[in-house]
């Protein structure tokens, strides 16, 4: 292990390599809009409730006016 995974341990290390093997599949298609509604409901999730309010900076080309 090197760079930025020397300060956690292997055994996290290892969980984190292991989840994001298993969650992350290649987007074929229109992903942009599904990545902002899943950040939503997570935050909704994580809080409980719906947010007041929520602010998002992103680079312009995550949304495009077609």
């Amino acid at each position: 292990m090197g760079g930025w995974a020397m300060g956690i341990d292997a055994i996290k290390y290892g969980n984190y390599l292991a989840i994001l093997a298993e969650e992350l599949v290649p987007a074929v298609g229109c992903t942009e809009p599904g990545c902002l509604a899943l950040a939503g409901a997570k935050l909704r999730s994580v809080l409980g409730e719906v947010p007041e309010s929520v602010r998002v900076q992103m680079s312009g080309n995550l949304i495009k006016k077609r």
